[in-house]
């Protein structure tokens, strides 16, 4: 029985050992090579080669075949992955911040161990970095969620005191739990913020609906399915943040985007043929949407406030759709093959794109809707359907 895969590239061999019952291209992505960069070959004991599937069970071979991977590009591996790691080390570390380098033509890994308090200040300065540069209006509206991504929100914005910041919470069971409302509550009570809860009642009268929201969601389930659920969350709490900025005169306002929710949805775009929605902020209407967390990964954000972050995670609704499931497994992905892939490819989009060249969002005032010139004419219908039953139309 074999135990191993040989791996050859033009610069190195190296020899990787297989547990059994392991794939080759288990190994492979074990040790992070990638499968489809690697052709297969078994050399047998009397001197025949054949090509195999990387899918084979390596363990199942006799001791005197051989099992090599043979890399089908000129790649030097050295000079993919770094030679020296350099960790920069805290006395109680909640997450690391990692990053690579390049010195005297020698990669080095970098990673630096952060408290709960260095994630709170990383994250800090970042959004008081970016509002000096995007915002413009003194009065911010935010939505927080009571999660670890929007309730960092909440103390980063109230450091800039030039702003006056109104936060709201939705209540609206089939899609964000009342225990929610505690943890969001909780922070702007501390950092003094005026904190508005919208329960059922409140959210229908707010958006003085002609029905039932939970009746509204049912048929938004009928038509879109089960698993979309995310989608009418984003549509109703957009829809709310939008009325309170009239309410209190706000030109602004904010949710807790983070880099692997804005990567995922460029990647969407992109793969769907479709120019990217403009980051990292984005006009609706005479309103703009800010994204003050859209360079900064999400664990980092949960750091700030740990307990806050694991209640939020067993509140969680469970259905996602397909779609939805494999762009954010792709944007995490990114930064897990390379430090802060993800975060090089965002900034390229931004200079590609400059201000001028994004996606375009319609806005339909009869129904208060925004869509992009990509929309499908069936589903567009579908929706203004259901807001016609619900929502007052002009």
């Amino acid at each position: 029985m074999t135990d191993s895969v040989f791996v050859n590239t033009t610069t190195a061999n190296i020899v990787l050992k297989a547990t059994e019952g392991q794939t080759v291209e288990q190994v492979l992505e074990a040790n992070s090579l990638p499968r489809n960069l690697f052709q297969c070959y078994l050399k047998e004991g009397n001197g025949n080669t054949s090509c195999i599937p990387s899918n084979v069970v390596v363990t199942n071979f006799n001791s005197d075949s051989k099992i090599i991977a043979r890399c089908i590009r000129n790649i030097d591996f050295d000079k993919i992955f770094p030679k020296n790691i350099h960790i920069t080390s805290a006395e109680t570390p909640i997450t690391t911040v990692e990053n690579v380098s390049l010195e005297e033509y020698n990669l080095q890994k970098v990673v630096v161990e952060i408290t709960q308090s260095d994630a709170q200040q990383l994250v800090q300065q970042k959004v008081l970095d970016y509002l000096k540069k995007y915002s413009t209006s003194q009065k911010i509206v935010a939505g927080i969620s009571g999660g670890g991504d929007s309730n960092t929100l909440v103390k980063a914005i109230k450091a800039n005191n030039e702003k006056e910041l109104i936060c709201f919470t939705l209540v609206f069971q089939d899609i964000w739990d009342a225990r929610a409302t505690s943890r969001a509550s909780q922070l702007c009570y501390e950092n003094e913020v005026k904190h508005i809860i919208l329960y059922e009642n409140d959210i229908e009268s707010k958006l003085s609906m002609k029905g039932k929201l939970k009746d509204c969601y049912a048929d938004f389930c009928k038509i879109f399915g089960d698993n979309a659920p995310e989608f009418f969350a984003t549509f109703l709490v957009a829809k709310v943040a939008r009325v309170l900025c009239k309410e209190y005169n706000a030109d602004e306002f904010c949710f807790g985007y983070n880099r692997e929710d804005v990567l995922a949805e460029l990647i969407f775009s992109i793969i769907n043929g479709q120019k990217p929605l403009q980051i990292p902020t984005r006009q609706f209407g005479e309103y703009k949407l800010l994204m003050p967390l859209w360079d900064i990964p999400k664990r980092v954000l949960d750091a700030c406030y740990p307990k806050f972050s694991f209640d939020n995670y067993d509140e969680r609704i469970i259905e996602a759709t397909i779609q939805r499931n494999n762009i954010y497994y792709l944007s995490h992905m990114l930064d897990n093959i390379f430090p802060n892939f993800g975060q090089h490819l965002m900034n390229g989009l931004l200079k590609i794109l400059n201000d001028t060249n994004w996606g375009k969002l319609e806005y339909n005032r009869s129904f208060d809707t925004f869509s992009t010139s990509n929309y499908d004419n069936k589903g567009k219908t579908e929706v203004e359907n259901l807001i016609s039953q619900y929502f007052d139309t002009k």
